[in-house]
């Protein structure tokens, strides 16, 4: 068995090459050895994470209603659904309401805010996803509700999908970042 002392910055680290690191715990050195010798990976190529916009312990001020999710849209004929949402609005009947909503056709990807004093209609990259227009939405709601001098806000939008990971601590996507760091300081 061969190793190498190697300097690393101010730290000497022994890098051992014929220790698998998919089957040992070693050293992250070895690791990194291990990727750009078997699998040709440039470790400069590698960058690191962003620094956060948010702690995620201070996530947890958002409130969602999931009233409605109880009602499934096919169990219920549409105009029954429609009496049964504006019946639970009045819940919200305190707060700035804004609705959201994005879409993704053959012409392109956009999204809207609508509510009252206030319609946004935006258009964004073709390759967006649905899930990014949702988001946008969002974003420019709660940036819209920032003006707006009322004790909360209720962002209404049919994207279960933007609330989950709005909900969570989510590290690897900006928008989402971005979005959870607007609410914190609306």
């Amino acid at each position: 068995m061969h190793s190498t002392l190697i300097r690393n910055d101010d730290m000497e680290v022994e890098a051992n090459p014929e220790i698998d690191p998919v089957t040992t715990k070693s050293i992250f050195l070895n690791r990194g050895k291990f990727l750009r010798k078997n699998h040709k990976i440039n470790l400069l190529h590698i960058t690191s994470e962003p620094p956060l916009l948010t702690a995620p312990w201070n996530l947890t001020n958002t409130l969602v209603c999931n009233e409605m999710t109880k009602y499934e849209k096919n169990d219920y004929p549409t105009e029954q659904l429609k009496i049964l949402f504006n019946s639970h609005l009045h819940i919200h009947a305190e707060s700035h309401i804004l609705y959201t909503d994005g879409s993704k056709t053959e012409d392109g990807v956009s999204y809207a805010v609508v509510g009252q004093r206030v319609a946004i209609s935006r258009r964004i990259q073709h390759e967006a996803s649905i899930s990014t227009a949702e988001l946008c939405a969002l974003y420019d709601g709660i940036r819209h509700c920032q003006g707006v001098a009322q004790p909360s806000m209720t962002l209404i939008t049919d994207s279960r999908s933007s609330i989950q990971a709005l909900n969570k601590y989510n590290r690897s996507n900006p928008l989402i970042q971005k979005i959870q760091c607007a609410y914190l300081w609306w």
